[in-house]
């Protein structure tokens, strides 16, 4: 599925020595399925690759890798496969298929998990341990790198733990020994300026501890010695048990351990070296290519910089030789501009807004995936034997799972014709243009095998058989038995009211109003199951109103070189306003995507014009103008989604915005962000609409895995 991309890497149980790999290339779905016994059976496996050049060196000690992940999804997915890229090993993954209807029982067993298996037989007690949250922590860098970086900061206390910091003690009482004992930063006092580590008016509740540094325990991220964690997460179960804490928060437990007396045996990562915890901080990291000695942290001018250096070494990056041959060389890399450290793992606690923003920016999406590329090429001619005997995949507490149990894709499924428990008794809503009824005419036609039936606007059940020139405007469906699945759309042609479209023959479907069109998709919603996903969108059209509007006010003037802000306010408030709507008409329990509007093959074109006016091409879909749409639907998501969340009285804890993605609130699909970096000749079939492929193997994928993810 989208994202869902992973590489092999030869390892056979959950304890290694390792050889520094980075195999290049990502959609792998080879498999292979390894005995129980092979969990004990195999202590040491060494492998090497090219791939890292001189900055691969061997990691000569035992690794374990612990996940807590209870089950797979898109964001556990790109978790495993930034893992197995950067050569960490096939991870455990603690509670994995175990199911808790308390969320606070999940906390519980998410410490009690993490205890049992410092507890194993297999775990020797110098081994070294790495902890990683299992649905928003990315590796940035290889193994080796992380586990350099850690032994320096160890020095000779072998048994010195180091967690993720924090820019702001939660959700422990601000009173507490977890909040009022951690040491102060080490990084130099006033780095942001006059007013560093204090909380000021001007600020707003978003950003307010973004002038923090960071000096508190993040529970997300940790690194140590199987015998300091298991007295650490030994405590944590204690206390737990003893019904010393209210299991609101894992987090909460361990920073009280930390600040009850467990100090002198762990440490937090003040400079973001090893782990760079996101709350507060996306202000602070930037992307930089080709670091070198003259890279300075960017803090206020009377700061001394002097101990901020950058460290190159474990990059192959710290002379002029070493650097031309570096794999890191050209390559994007996120970099704590404060603190002047590239960290080895991103940690996105806070606002996952972010995760969407930056995927694509990770130096294995580089240049279109011409990484992915490479690397399948190789694999397709047969690639080495490193490649032929990979494998990529999972521990559990039931043995192996592989990569493509973990991460297939449903549509391979689906063509299968596989039971798949996510997708059962499922239907999925779009409301929007002729870009989602393509993709509802590809997936039918594609997976369920036959052609998406034609239906009047107030009813799914009404079949319109006559082939008219202007088919476009009526709805779609289709339904896949075998999983008893609905996947329905309507068309609107944006937030027009004027029927200003009647013009154009071939693609105008009356009523052309939007309030119209809505009453309709009301009525048509009675004759379907109440949507699990509504997925809805205004864009193309959008832009050609306002061109359309623009054209006819001002005929003698040249294009806008962007949209008004009163034409973007407008469209703030009637997006947000349909939002509202939306979630009125399918009640509180289905999830709400908002379709971010693509970039098309070609900004400009005529089809919009005025009839019977002189065609004259007009970048009515400029990537500016696009930007800007988009950048006005995010606020109005935003809108939607905190109105919807002042809603729910009924939660315990108010989350900030970042926390709603997975809750069933109105988020955004970041489509357009995601292709923006393929060049649309390869995968736009016309100047707007997706290919069959593209839009069956990554719009449809993205829609199965929103589906498969959204309650019932």
């Amino acid at each position: 599925m989208l994202y869902r991309l992973g590489q092999l890497l030869v390892m056979r149980q959950p304890i290694f020595i390792v050889g520094a790999i980075t195999l290049l290339g990502w959609l792998v779905l080879l498999f292979h399925g390894i005995p129980k016994h092979a969990f004990n059976s195999i202590k040491n496996v060494a492998t090497s690759t090219a791939a890292t050049e001189d900055t691969a060196t061997a990691v000569n000690e035992p690794i374990h890798l612990l996940i807590p992940a209870t089950e797979s999804n898109e964001q556990f997915c790109r978790v495993l496969f930034s893992a197995l890229i950067n050569n960490y090993p096939p991870p455990y993954l603690v509670n994995y298929g175990k199911k808790y209807d308390d969320p606070a029982i999940a906390r519980a067993q998410k410490i009690a998990g993490l205890n049992d298996y410092l507890l194993k037989s297999s775990v020797g007690e110098n081994d070294t341990i790495i902890i990683a949250d299992g649905f928003d922590v990315w590796f940035q860098l290889p193994l080796n790198i992380l586990v350099s970086r850690y032994h320096n900061a160890q020095g000779k206390d072998t048994a010195l733990t180091i967690f993720g910091a924090d820019k702001k003690c939660w959700p422990n009482d601000p009173d507490s020994p977890a909040c009022t004992r951690a040491p102060l930063s080490s990084l130099p006092d006033g780095v942001y300026g006059p007013d560093t580590d204090q909380l000021t008016i001007y600020r707003d509740h978003k950003s307010k501890y973004d002038n923090f540094r960071p000096r508190w325990l993040n529970s997300g991220t940790a690194i140590g010695p199987a015998s300091s964690l298991h007295v650490i997460y030994k405590e944590a179960w204690k206390r737990i048990a003893d019904k010393q804490n209210e299991v609101t928060s894992d987090q909460r437990i361990l920073a009280d351990v930390w600040g009850d007396g467990l100090v002198d045996l762990l440490v937090v990562d003040h400079r973001s070296e090893l782990f760079q915890a996101m709350g507060y901080a996306q202000a602070d990291v930037a992307w930089i290519v080709n670091p070198d000695v003259e890279t300075k942290a960017t803090t206020a001018s009377f700061v001394d910089k002097g101990n901020l250096t950058l460290e190159l070494t474990s990059l192959g990056m710290d002379t002029e030789e070493r650097r031309a041959r570096s794999v890191w060389k050209g390559r994007p890399l996120a970099w704590n501009r404060i603190s002047n450290a590239i960290p080895t793992v991103l940690h996105f606690n806070g606002d996952k807004e972010y995760m969407h923003r930056w995927w694509h920016k990770m130096w294995w999406n580089d240049k279109g995936g011409e990484v992915a590329r490479t690397f399948l090429e190789k694999l397709e001619s047969g690639g080495t034997e490193l490649l032929a005997e990979a494998k990529a995949g999972a521990w559990t507490e039931q043995g192996w799972v592989g990569w493509n149990e973990l991460c297939g894709d449903y549509l391979t499924r689906i063509r299968a014709r596989e039971p798949i428990p996510e997708l059962q008794d499922k239907t999925l809503l779009l409301l929007g243009d002729s870009v989602d009824r393509f993709t509802v005419v590809d997936f039918c036609s594609q997976y369920v095998g036959k052609n998406a039936s034609a239906h009047p606007l107030d009813s799914f059940t009404g079949i319109v058989s006559q082939i008219l020139p202007n088919m476009g405007g009526y709805s779609r469906s289709c339904y896949l038995d075998y999983l008893n699945l609905k996947v329905a759309w309507s068309f609107f042609y944006g937030f027009d009211e004027t029927d200003m479209w009647q013009d154009k023959k071939s693609a105008y479907t009356a009523p052309g109003q939007f309030s119209e069109r809505w009453r309709l998709s009301l009525e048509a919603l009675k004759t379907i199951p109440t949507p699990n996903l509504v997925m809805v969108n205004a864009g193309f059209w959008e832009l050609a109103r306002f061109d359309r509007l623009y054209e006819r006010a001002y005929k003698s003037e040249p294009d806008p070189p962007t949209v008004s802000t009163e034409f973007l306010n407008e469209y703030i408030g009637l997006t947000t306003q349909w939002l509202a709507d939306v979630r009125k008409a399918v009640g509180s329990s289905p999830r709400i995507r908002w379709r971010q509007t693509h970039y098309p093959g070609k900004a400009t074109g005529s089809y919009f014009t005025i009839a019977g006016e002189k065609k004259k091409p007009r970048a009515r879909f400029h990537e500016v103008k696009i930007r800007a749409l988009n950048a006005a639907a995010g606020v109005a998501v935003q809108q939607a989604s905190e109105a919807e969340l002042r809603s729910r009285i009924s939660w315990p804890e108010k989350p900030g915005l970042g926390e709603l993605q997975d809750d069933g609130s109105i988020t955004i699909w970041p489509i357009g962000d995601i292709m923006s970096g393929w060049d649309t000749k390869l995968w736009v079939r016309d100047e707007i609409h997706q290919t069959a492929d593209v839009g069956s193997f990554v719009f449809g994928e993205s829609l199965m895995e929103y589906l498969a993810r959204s309650p019932r």
